[in-house]
C-alpha cells in the first residue's frame, strides 16, 4: 500500500513512503474506536490485509477505511493478573497455515479471526518459576515448518500444535555458559550456499545458532 508502520512507545505511526507525510494513532479514554494502549510492541499485516497491532492492553484490528480500532481483548484467564499478562502482546505472527499466533507477558494464544476466541497453549515448567517458562518473546516457523518459541528465562522452545507437545531447549549447562539465565529475545534462520540450514537465537548471553540434530549451542560473543 506504500505506507510503512511504525510501533513506537507513544501510539502507532504510518508514514506515506512517497510523501515522508506521517500520520499518528493514539489511545483516547473519549474515543472507543481509539487505541487500547500507546505502548505498542508487535505489527502483523496478514495475507488478506489485515493488521493487527500488540498492545499492553490486548490486540487491536485496524480498519484503514475507517480508521478505526477493534478491539480483542483475551478473557481466557480468570484472574486480574494472569488476564492483564495474557493481553500484554510481544509478538503477532502468521504461520504457512495462516494460523495467527500471540506470543505474550504469560502464554502462547491461537487467534481465531472469525469468532474472536484465544486458544491457550502453556508450555511446562522445566525452572524454579514458571512464569518463566511461558513469557514469549518471539515466534518462528523454519524450512521444515517446525514452530519455535523464544523464552525470557526458559530458553528456546519447538511446538508440536496439533499435539499440544512443548520441547525445551537451554544453554545454562554450556561450558561456556555456568551462569546463563536463559533469556532469549529473537529467533530467525539462514541457508547458506551450500543450502544448509541454521536457526539463529537471539540471547541475553550473545548471538547463538542451534543445531537441531545434535540439539547443542554454538554462541558468537563480543
Amino acid at each position: 500500500s506504500g505506507n510503512l508502520w511504525i510501533a513506537t512507545t507513544d501510539g502507532l505511526s504510518k508514514m506515506n513512503l512517497r510523501t515522508g507525510f506521517i500520520e499518528n494513532f493514539y489511545q483516547d479514554s473519549t474515543i472507543k474506536s481509539s487505541l487500547s494502549g500507546n505502548n505498542i510492541k508487535a505489527i502483523l499485516i496478514d495475507k488478506k490485509g489485515t493488521l493487527f497491532v500488540g498492545t499492553d492492553h490486548g490486540l487491536e484490528e485496524f480498519d484503514p477505511r475507517t480508521n478505526i480500532f477493534i478491539h480483542h481483548y483475551n478473557n481466557t484467564e480468570a484472574d486480574s493478573l494472569h488476564k492483564q499478562w495474557s493481553n500484554t502482546i510481544n509478538k503477532i505472527y502468521q504461520d504457512s497455515k495462516n494460523r495467527v499466533w500471540i506470543c505474550t507477558h504469560q502464554f502462547l494464544y491461537l487467534f481465531d479471526n472469525q469468532t474472536s476466541e484465544f486458544k491457550r497453549f502453556k508450555a511446562p515448567v522445566t525452572s524454579s518459576n514458571y512464569f518463566l517458562d511461558n513469557l514469549f518473546t518471539d515466534i518462528f516457523e523454519d524450512h521444515l515448518h517446525q514452530l519455535w518459541l523464544s523464552c525470557w528465562g526458559g530458553g528456546l522452545k519447538r511446538l508440536s500444535p496439533e499435539k499440544n507437545v512443548f520441547e525445551t531447549f537451554k544453554w545454562d549447562k554450556h561450558p561456556e555458559m555456568p551462569s546463563a539465565a536463559n533469556i532469549a529475545f529473537s529467533i530467525n534462520e539462514s541457508k547458506d550456499r551450500s543450502n544448509v540450514y541454521r536457526l539463529w537465537v537471539g540471547t541475553s548471553d550473545g548471538l547463538a545458532t542451534f543445531d537441531r540434530n545434535s540439539e547443542s549451542w554454538n554462541f558468537y560473543r563480543n
